[in-house]
């Protein structure tokens, strides 16, 4: 019996989403995490559930980790090319953005007609 209990901030699907927006270490260790799973006998798909990512994508990182063991889990992604704003404009820009909820669609539009670039 647990002595301590877990006040649940966020829900199980919530908590999932911040451990995936997390950084690229933290994408490792979900990738570990769905591993670990399989080593305790789930198979993918049931892993795959559990993880809350798709079957196709659960047998990608199974087949990268049989060929390649953790360096077949770091993702090969990098970042995009440098970017078209100032300092002062990505200083406006992160003020602006501090006020409220916005889309990527948002920001966008506000960088084409507020910023002009």
């Amino acid at each position: 019996k647990r002595t301590w209990e877990v006040k649940k901030h966020l829900s199980d699907t919530e908590l999932i989403n911040a451990i995936k927006k997390e950084k690229t270490r933290a994408r490792i260790v979900l990738k570990l995490m769905f591993i670990r799973l399989l080593y305790k006998g789930m198979s993918v798909p049931q892993a795959s559930s559990e993880m809350q990512i798709s079957k196709r994508l659960g047998y990608i990182w199974l087949k990268k980790w049989n060929e390649s063991g953790m360096e077949g889990l770091i993702p090969l992604f990098s970042p995009g090319g440098p970017t078209k704003l100032t300092e002062e404009q990505m200083s406006q820009l992160r003020d602006d953005l501090s006020q409220g909820s916005w889309t990527t669609e948002d920001v966008r539009k506000y960088i084409k007609i507020k910023i002009q670039c």
